[in-house]
Formats: structure tokens, C-alpha cells, sequence
């Protein structure tokens, strides 16, 4: 079986924590490699360097500074990469441009942080949209 590789980012580690307690308990039984970031350059480099394919990729968007917001910047970099190029996009984050950035990387899904911390079976929900 071939393992589905998955990028987790955000420069908060009980963030990332949460967030890979939501994907263990929706990708249950299915084989999944995790890789924990804290910021957007090291999500980068990784999957710059890696040759296993990336099937999903979680980001923040407020991380370290940057000219643009971290989270957008790793998804239009990560959309030019081998590794990454067939990756789905999930942006989390408390910024209120998520949608707009959202919008401009096309990202497949994104989930405002509060709403998805109240309810964090709304990332299931957009999981299963996506992954399909």
C-alpha cells in the first residue's frame, strides 16, 4: 500500500498538533505519513528535497515574515514543485484575507481557525469533498 503523504504547517504547535489529531481520526485505518512544519520555508524545503509524492498539504497562513503571508507563498511555491504538483490545499488560519488568498492559489478548501476549532468535523467534511 502506498502511503498517503501529507504537510502540516503552522508556525503554533498546538495547532499542528490539533490538526494531526483531526487527520489520524478521519484518515483512520488508511495509511499516512505525516510531516510537521512550523513554518512555511521548512514545509518548502522538504518537499523541495523529497521524491515521495505529496498528496495534501494543511497550512497556515500567518507564519514567519515574509513579503506576502507565509501560508500563500508555500502553496504557490509548493504548486511549482514534482513532489507537490498533484497536492490538495487546505488553508487554516485566523487571517481575515483566507478567502481572498484562498481565491488567488486556488486552493481546494480552507476553514477560518475559530469556526474550526468549535467544530473540528468540518475538516472531515471538506476532506471528503476534496479527496475524492
Amino acid at each position: 500500500m502506498t502511503c498517503l503523504n501529507v504537510i502540516l504547517a503552522d508556525d503554533i504547535e498546538g495547532w499542528l498538533l490539533f490538526n494531526l489529531q483531526n487527520l489520524k481520526n478521519f484518515f483512520e485505518g488508511k495509511e499516512v505519513c505525516y510531516y510537521l512544519f512550523k513554518s512555511a520555508s521548512e514545509a518548502y524545503n522538504f518537499a523541495l528535497e523529497s521524491d515521495k509524492p505529496v498528496h495534501l498539504v494543511l497550512t497556515d497562513l500567518e507564519m514567519e515574515p515574509m513579503e506576502k503571508l507565509a501560508g500563500e507563498w508555500l502553496i504557490e511555491n509548493l504548486k511549482n514543485l514534482k513532489s507537490t504538483q498533484n497536492a490538495k490545499f487546505v488553508i487554516i488560519s485566523s487571517s481575515p484575507a483566507i478567502s481572498a488568498v484562498a481565491l488567488r492559489t486556488n486552493a481546494e478548501a480552507f476553514l477560518a481557525k475559530p469556526a474550526y476549532h468549535s467544530n473540528p468535523l468540518t475538516l472531515k467534511y471538506k476532506l471528503q469533498e476534496i479527496m475524492e
